[in-house]
């Protein structure tokens, strides 16, 4: 995963001259995903496994080794590049809701437990 991470971002990098330097967003967002985690301890939680994800990062590889070639028009070129960014940010945007739902149901549930067990049951009379 971290070696995907960084082609990415090395096509990114190369493409920027291309398409803009935005195309580097595609390439960050691995980093900014662990740079997230050591902030925000609920995102280190492990991902269930998903294949959309590989089909994410490869056709992202793909769209920026297309881009790199330099085969297509600048627009096409633009229009690529963009759609790899698009199936991106849905693929970490998916894993970032998922995280954030898990956050809110845990600790509902840890609230529950703390709220149980610090609090003594009412003594029937």
């Amino acid at each position: 995963m971290e070696v995907d991470a960084f082609l990415l971002l090395v096509l990114c990098v190369y493409d920027a001259r291309y398409v803009g330097w935005w195309v580097l967003s595609i390439g960050l967002l691995r980093y900014a995903f662990v740079v997230a985690g050591a902030v925000l301890p609920w995102m280190r939680r492990t991902l269930p496994p998903r294949y959309w994800r590989k089909v994410v990062t490869a056709s992202s590889g793909i769209a920026l080794a297309v881009v790199a070639s330099q085969v297509l028009p600048p627009a096409a070129n633009m229009a690529v590049a963009a759609a790899a960014l698009v199936l991106m940010l849905e693929s970490f945007g998916r894993d970032v809701m998922w995280l954030v739902r898990m956050n809110r149901s845990s600790r509902a549930l840890v609230s529950l437990e703390k709220a149980s067990t610090t609090s003594p049951p009412p003594e029937s009379r």
